[in-house]
């Protein structure tokens, strides 16, 4: 929605004045863009219906999404002006070191109802510990989410506000994790980021220029030749709705956890190998 926003501002500057309420109103705080809310002009509650139309090129992205749905709210032709989210920091901000040194931030858990993008805490404890030589492995998340302990890393686990969030992905070397809250913020600072996506969404909904993502759509028939996006690998004891949205292909790993073949086709090394492009590249 801040992709939205922002297109909006660059398309047609001057013209409006923008002001949100959201979730997560710490994503706009610094926003040159948004002010006060006011009881003047038009209330839009956002939306972004192109998602049942994702396996479709034409759709493009998810900031697409966003962006054509607000264009049909304000009867304008609005396109999507940028390639990543918006997030503006302060000088002080961007100079919150939390962690010295080389490091890189790891989201290795899942909400309970999207355990499908889960890829297993063996698989994640490999992976940090063959690169923990050369980097430093902070693991962030909600507590309230399923985050099991990752052996060696420094624990942010629960410790940060969003705004916390943001300066420690600014001064990262990298990210690790799944299609999740941390891929968008590290794309929105143009940083390295792996991005473990199996089969459940489609390449480019979710693509940013900066990312490696590690994709299995069209190699199973459970996600061929359209992503799943199923919710859970398995039913869970809670009577939630995404019991009857239930992976086609669960696999039990040599960690015992339940995880979709797609994402258990995705190796360490695989992760290693995108890390170590990136260091060659020379954005590390």
């Amino acid at each position: 929605m801040t992709a939205a926003v922002e297109s909006l501002h660059r398309q047609f500057p001057g013209e409006y004045e923008t002001s949100v309420h959201t979730t997560c109103q710490e994503i706009w705080e610094n926003n040159p863009h948004i002010v006060p809310a006011s009881d003047e002009g038009q209330a839009v509650a956002m939306h972004y219906p192109g998602i049942h139309e994702s396996h479709m090129i034409r759709t493009g992205h998810f900031m697409t999404c966003f962006t054509d749905y607000l264009a049909g709210q304000i009867n304008r032709p609005l396109k999507l002006q940028v390639n990543r989210p918006s997030l503006y920091l302060t000088d002080a901000e961007k100079n919150n070191k939390i962690i010295d040194g080389k490091y890189i931030v790891v989201n290795s858990g899942v909400k309970q109802d999207y355990t499908c993008k889960g890829w297993g805490h063996a698989n994640y404890q490999e992976v940090c510990d063959r690169l923990s030589g050369e980097f430093k492995i902070v693991q962030i998340g909600e507590r309230h989410h399923l985050h099991r302990p990752l052996k060696g890393a420094i624990d942010l686990i629960g410790k940060t506000s969003p705004r916390e969030l943001f300066s420690l992905v600014y001064n990262a070397a990298a990210g690790i994790g799944g299609v999740t809250f941390l891929q968008h913020i590290f794309a929105a600072f143009d940083k390295p980021y792996v991005c473990l996506l199996g089969g459940r969404e489609p390449i480019s909904f979710i693509w940013y220029p900066t990312q490696a993502f590690l994709a299995m759509q069209g190699r199973l028939k459970c996600c061929s030749p359209n992503a799943c996006w199923k919710s859970r690998v398995v039913a869970l004891p809670d009577g939630e709705h995404h019991n009857k949205s239930l992976c086609a292909l669960p696999v039990l790993n040599k960690d015992g956890e339940f995880v979709p073949q797609c994402m258990d086709m995705i190796r360490p090394a695989d992760v290693i190998q995108q890390i170590y492009h990136f260091r060659t590249g020379g954005l590390l």
